[in-house]
């Protein structure tokens, strides 16, 4: 783990406002490391500051993630995989003896993963899966709500026929935090019009990193590398038809630690069910699916349930739940969100067993059919 440790990352105060973080970010940064005085205190990371539309003045004290992970680079790869997935966070700090030395970034990861990756019983082709997408006449506003009730980072945009047109990701959603001035100021007639009500195709990226097909590992990460991204989207017939980000790929990674047994199960977010029996019913609801689908199969792989949280204008709490399982027969994935915790894993996890079923039936058919 050493080989991927950073001491050149940005480091902010309390008081720095995220302007100038933004800036940063522009620049091709994903994390920075905030500090009062001399200490450590957390990191802002990308992915968390497209959730919400921060006024430029804002500062860093006010978006700080102080809980997380702390490595000590003893680490095994896939143990550090799991941990950007149960963080959520696209950088780590590694401590020694109680001092920083430095921090390990996601797509560092990401980019030196191969070897993990080819030892997986996955192929690249079956870890792609479809891409949520957005009408490009849709605004920034709309764009920000799927990102985040879906909790994804990345969304193709598509016209009346489906056809690509470019892609929101994070960069493109800190664009808005900097450059209020022109986006948001007014239309022809003088009106104010707030960012949120703008056409996305104000902030999309029309070039963004894609290829018709993939046949392994190596080429997608060539790919990454070459372009210094963390996904690659699927273009056939000028349609979006797949996607694989890196939170797939740690997916795969975080399934190989050394000397488990059984099903890997991983829930990410369970710390944001407020209520303990709440996260004692997920828990049995999540140990009952996997007993019930491991009658289907030989062997399940693993399954991951991404747990994520946040607080509407109301007041309220939306959870947002992304379930994902890996079968001999395929990769299953759904999306479900509920102002009950338990209500949307047990509509995420009904969601991924329907798709298990209706595969289960067409092999059945199938056979028939050749008998």
């Amino acid at each position: 783990m050493k080989e991927f440790l950073r001491k050149d990352f940005v480091k902010v105060d309390l008081d720095t406002r995220i302007s100038e973080i933004v800036g940063k970010m522009l620049e091709g940064e994903e994390a920075v490391a905030v500090f009062d005085d001399e200490e450590f205190v957390g990191i802002i990371s990308i992915n968390k500051l497209i959730e919400r539309d921060y006024p430029p003045e804002t500062k860093a004290k006010s978006v700080v993630l102080k809980n997380i992970p702390k490595l000590n680079g003893d680490e095994t790869f896939s143990e550090i995989s799991r941990l950007f997935l149960e963080s959520d966070v696209k950088a780590l700090p590694v401590f020694s003896n109680g001092e920083l030395e430095g921090m390990v970034f996601e797509h560092d990861i990401i980019k030196n993963s191969e070897e993990y990756l080819e030892r997986s019983k996955k192929a690249v082709h079956d870890v792609l899966h479809e891409p949520i997408t957005i009408n490009k006449y849709e605004t920034v506003g709309k764009a920000r709500k799927i990102i985040r009730e879906n909790n994804i980072s990345r969304l193709p945009v598509i016209d009346k026929n489906g056809e690509f047109v470019g892609l929101i990701d994070a960069t493109d959603f800190l664009k808005t935090i900097v450059h209020k001035d022109e986006i948001g100021t007014g239309d022809a007639a003088g009106e104010i019009i707030p960012e949120h009500e703008y056409p996305v195709t104000t902030i999309l990226n029309p070039t963004p990193v894609t290829t018709k097909s993939l046949s392994s590992w190596k080429e997608a990460l060539d790919i990454m590398r070459t372009h210094e991204k963390s996904y690659i989207l699927l273009i056939e017939d000028k349609k979006p038809t797949g996607i694989i980000t890196a939170k797939d790929i740690l997916e795969v990674i975080a399934s190989l630690e050394e000397e488990r047994k059984g099903v890997y199960v991983q829930i990410t977010g369970l710390g944001e069910v407020e209520n303990s029996f709440d996260r004692e019913k997920i828990d049995k609801m999540i140990e009952s699916f996997v007993q019930k689908v491991g009658k289907m199969f030989d062997l399940i792989e693993y399954l991951f349930v991404h747990i994520k949280s946040f607080q509407t204008v109301g007041g309220d709490r939306m959870y947002v739940i992304r379930g994902r399982i890996s079968t001999p027969e395929g990769l299953y994935t759904s999306r479900a969100s509920s102002w009950n915790p338990i209500s949307a894993v047990r509509e995420s996890l009904d969601r991924l067993e329907i798709q298990i079923l209706k595969d289960k039936e067409k092999q059945k058919d199938r056979r028939k059919a050749n008998i």
